[in-house]
């Protein structure tokens, strides 16, 4: 069974899948114009897919090896066409798009999530007495220094449960504010919920 086609830009992407979907505008017919959907993060490259004709409509294929090489954020999406007799260009629709990490691969630990597991193993050892002296960061801590080490501790459990809070409420952003109805031909499935053009 091949991906379902969504009949509207995706709010969400989850990196690894392949993502289907198909847009038409009326002033742009796909008889006349050729589009390119592009997606941007921040200030790097943009990703660029084209889209090929479906009557007079556009439909995008994003394959699966096209999105696992997006960096996981909030992309910038917009959708350019080029009129096919005069190569005249017109941004036809703008918005953004939340690509998530793929969750059925190995995440890994971020820098503080490490740096927490170093120094409660550093401090376990220390205080078990397997060790005298432990390296953290490329610092050496010995028993005398475990109040030094602890303080680091707590600097870096701050960052992590920041780290996490940002994680969580970017996922309830995305839960609060991208649930719209859509009263369409045919109401998308998820992920494909549609978002209005800028």
């Amino acid at each position: 069974m091949p991906v379902s086609t969504a009949l509207c830009v995706p709010t969400h992407i989850e990196l690894g899948t392949t993502v289907r979907f198909q847009v038409s505008f009326s002033d742009f017919p796909a008889s006349e114009w050729t589009a390119a959907l592009e997606l941007q993060l921040n200030t790097d490259a943009p990703t660029s897919v084209a889209a090929t004709a479906a009557d007079d409509a556009f439909l995008f294929v994003l394959s699966a090896a096209v999105t696992d090489a997006l960096t996981p954020g909030t992309y910038n999406v917009a959708i350019y066409v080029t009129e096919i007799s005069s190569s005249e260009v017109a941004r036809a629709y703008g918005g953004i798009v939340r690509c998530d990490k793929n969750v059925s691969e190995a995440q890994t630990a971020s820098f503080n999530r490490q740096l927490l597991s170093d120094i409660d193993t550093a401090l376990s050892s220390l205080a078990t007495g397997t060790n005298q002296s432990v390296n953290v960061n490329g610092q050496s801590y010995t028993k005398k220094d475990v109040t030094s080490l602890y303080a680091l501790r707590v600097q870096v459990k701050a960052a992590v449960i920041m780290e996490e809070n940002a994680e969580e409420d970017a996922t309830n952003s995305y839960r609060s504010t991208n649930y719209q109805p859509n009263f369409g031909p045919a109401f998308p499935a998820w992920p494909y919920l549609c978002q209005p053009p800028l």
